[in-house]
């Protein structure tokens, strides 16, 4: 083997045995998980639930940093800021990775330049539901209504730039109709909203939704997931009315980029132990939300999805940044 051949692959083989060491006595003290959310909000649920998990498993409890606020951008700059060396990562709801960058003009963070993806954590099915008195009795009637009366059919959503406001919007750019579309200060507003009949329909979180569904209070037209789910058997799926939509709000953990990729593949793999539990998967049905495990690959692919369909939602329905 000639000189340059054997530098070669000594540098490989001391990479391999440095990032083994680093991987086998890793973690030595608690990883912080930084939350965009305030505590007892359903990424803040998520994350101590998987955060007792780890805790149990690495002998380091991870320790949650709430830091809610400019549409995700303190946390994620915060995030994207640490030392790329594992005790870091990010656990972010949907929002915070694939519309604030595109919403907020003081959002520092570029998700692709600054992070890693590590684990879709889970996944929150929205529902569409109906006042008792309106007209459509499923999504097909509700489209239906829509296209003969143009921008007369109102749907309720909890927040502007939310996921349920851009998930209306797909629905219409896709079925070329329009909606005339509400939004409110909260889930429990625009709940309420849809309830008095100030608004048709609405469009949520199953979590926000299903207890005014179970109570007769209002009435399910189609859940978005792409298939059909526990708990929500009694829903009829979007995608059967709007060929292949399926929308979901998630939450994804992220770390610093440059995070060494054993450090990374560990967490990911500690992580779907924690999320098959029986307890974290009980804790999750609380707020909607279905644990999603996968590989780093899987990770990666489901988040690059998310960002070109709502990249093109928010362009095509001409949101700008404020």
């Amino acid at each position: 083997m000639d000189q340059k051949k054997w530098v070669a692959a000594f540098v490989l083989a001391s990479t391999f045995i440095a990032s083994h060491a680093q991987t086998n006595n890793w973690p030595t003290k608690p990883m912080r998980i930084v939350v965009p959310a305030p505590a007892g909000s359903a990424p803040d649920i998520a994350a101590r639930a998987i955060a007792d998990k780890l805790g149990t498993s690495w002998g380091h409890q991870p320790i949650i940093e709430n830091k809610p606020g400019a549409g995700c951008g303190i946390a994620m700059d915060y995030a994207r800021q640490a030392a790329p060396d594992g005790y870091t990562v990010v656990l972010a709801q949907a929002a915070c990775i694939v519309v604030s960058p595109l919403t907020f003009k003081t959002f520092k963070a570029d998700i692709d330049r600054d992070f890693t993806p590590v684990s879709i954590v889970g996944v929150t099915p929205m529902l569409i539901v109906a006042n008792n008195t309106a007209p459509a009795k499923n999504l097909s009637e509700v489209i239906a209504q829509a296209k003969t009366t143009p921008d007369q059919v109102s749907m309720g959503n909890p927040a502007r730039t939310s996921i349920p406001h851009l998930a209306a919007e797909l629905i219409a750019q896709q079925m070329g109709i329009k909606l005339f579309q509400v939004s409110f200060g909260s889930s429990g507003q625009a709940t309420t909203a849809v309830v008095a009949g100030d608004v048709m329909y609405g469009l949520d979180g199953v979590a926000a939704m299903q207890p005014m569904v179970k109570a007769g209070k209002l009435r399910a037209i189609a859940v978005t997931s792409d298939k059909i789910l526990p708990g929500l058997e009694a829903y009829p799926l979007a995608k059967d009315a709007v060929p292949g939509l399926e929308v979901f709000g998630w939450f994804a953990m992220l770390a610093p980029k440059a995070t060494p990729a054993s450090i990374v593949t560990r967490i990911n793999e500690d992580t779907n132990k924690a999320l098959t539990q029986p307890d974290v998967i009980s804790q999750f049905a609380g707020f909607g939300t279905y644990p999603r495990p996968g590989t780093l690959k899987e990770a990666s692919a489901f988040i690059k999805k998310e960002q070109s369909q709502w990249t093109k939602v928010i362009k095509d329905a001409r949101i700008q940044a404020e």
